[in-house]
């Protein structure tokens, strides 16, 4: 729990305060809220109501498991049913900002180091999400670097030019190993 010194916050305990996520959320719409942090979503009307918040003006921010901000999205989409997902892919397209993935990799000489996925919102990225349209939006991914966007196996490559980790591990947590074992080349054989 967060001690606050200087800052007004409120926190909402799932059992003690309240129900679940999605009867928490669905009071905040009716408070000045202006940022809201989730540790997940857990049904429709969570998924819902988080995004619904977002288009209000608060800023949200949702921790999600899954392999990718692709696999994010999709998790979200997994709990709002068939008639509601036109809907959920208009608050997509209008409110999300950007998406953070980050996997640990092993380093070498021990420990871990981050190999990340970043997603930021342009109308390329918005017109794919209205449409629902997952692919076009990794697609977009692949080819914004000039947006500071990255892909996991971008960010592999960089962490072996790096001497970060292996070339094998690169490979082993890549998304697509057979591009990216081509694009290191010679390197997968030091």
């Amino acid at each position: 729990m967060f001690t606050s010194q200087l800052s007004i916050i409120e926190q909402r305990e799932i059992g003690k305060d309240t129900e679940s996520f999605g009867k928490a959320l669905s009071y905040l719409k009716h408070e000045d809220v202006d940022i809201v942090a989730l540790s997940a979503l857990d049904s429709e009307e969570a998924v819902i109501s988080a995004l619904e918040l977002a288009r209000g003006n608060a800023l949200v921010f949702v921790a999600i498991e899954a392999s990718s901000v692709v696999g994010a999205i999709e998790r979200m989409g997994h709990f709002v049913k068939a008639d509601s997902r036109q809907y959920l892919n208009t608050l997509l397209a209008e409110t999300l900002l950007g998406a953070i993935s980050l996997k640990l990799i092993p380093k070498i000489g021990g420990g871990v180091v981050p190999a990340y996925e970043t997603l930021f919102t342009n109308e390329p990225v918005k017109g794919a999400l209205e449409k629902g349209d997952l692919a076009s939006v990794e697609n977009i991914m692949i080819t914004g670097g000039a947006e500071g966007m990255m892909t996991y196996d971008r960010t592999l490559i960089d962490l072996v030019k790096n001497h970060l980790i292996t070339p094998e591990n690169a490979e082993a947590y890549a998304d697509d190993p057979k591009t990216l074992v081509r694009l290191l080349g010679s390197r997968m054989h030091k």
